[in-house]
């Protein structure tokens, strides 16, 4: 069975219906990367680690499976001292004593990885550098096969980017990675796609929903006359 749509604007509506209706379905170019959370906690990795005083990606990247801090522990590591990096936070000792047992493990553990990546910061490529970050950091028991999947083009984009250790442009690296989409297959008998994918393949059924509403520039005149 096959959803066809113009545009990937109609897809919200219908994934919403089908995951209510526990359908199961596949998408072909229409679940942006960016939108799987694996991909979003190792975005918010590579930021803490290229740039230590990121706030917002340090507080991500705790509260992401990788470190698995819960929301208390953070609370207290985020308004220790405001004024300062996260990374600072995590080696102050007044800081890490009012954090819960589990906390002060989990902290522990990843200064000692983070510690041993900022070491080895230029020794390998980054794509090398922070994929060695991942295995420390457990990705074996964190990532699925079909997680693997999506971080492939991810972290080829690294490659691309990549420019004395470091990201050449972070602007453009971010716009580069928002035109990715999932390329997870499944054995989902339902398949959503844009019209214009669909060519050259084949269904038992198509559906073509939204074919009543009109173009949002149906009533703009194909000509315009300017009389002189």
């Amino acid at each position: 069975i096959a959803i066809l749509v113009r545009s990937r604007n109609q897809l919200a509506a219908i994934t919403h219906a089908l995951e209510a209706a526990s359908v199961p379905y596949q998408g072909l170019d229409t679940d942006l990367l960016m939108n799987r959370a694996c991909v979003q906690d190792i975005w918010s990795l590579i930021q803490a680690l290229l740039i230590p005083s990121h706030r917002l990606a340090w507080l991500a990247f705790l509260k992401s499976p990788w470190c698995g801090l819960s929301l208390e522990d953070i609370y207290w590591i985020a308004n220790h001292d405001k004024n300062r990096d996260i990374l600072t936070a995590l080696q102050v000792e007044d800081c890490i004593q009012k954090l819960s047992p589990s906390g002060q493990k989990r902290v522990h553990y990843i200064l000692t990885v983070f510690k041993h990546a900022i070491e080895t910061r230029y020794q390998h490529p980054l794509y090398t550098w922070v994929f060695n970050t991942l295995k420390a950091l457990h990705s074996h028991s964190i990532l699925s096969e079909s997680d693997l999947k999506d971080l492939a083009p991810f972290l080829e984009k690294l490659t691309q980017f990549e420019e004395d250790g470091t990201l050449s442009d972070f602007s453009r690296f971010e716009e580069a990675i928002y035109k990715l989409y999932s390329k997870t297959e499944g054995q989902a008998q339902v398949q959503l796609m844009t019209i214009h994918k669909s060519k050259g393949l084949e269904f038992d059924t198509v559906i073509l929903p939204g074919l009543g509403k009109r173009a949002p520039n149906i009533d703009k005149p194909l000509i315009r006359w300017l009389n002189l």
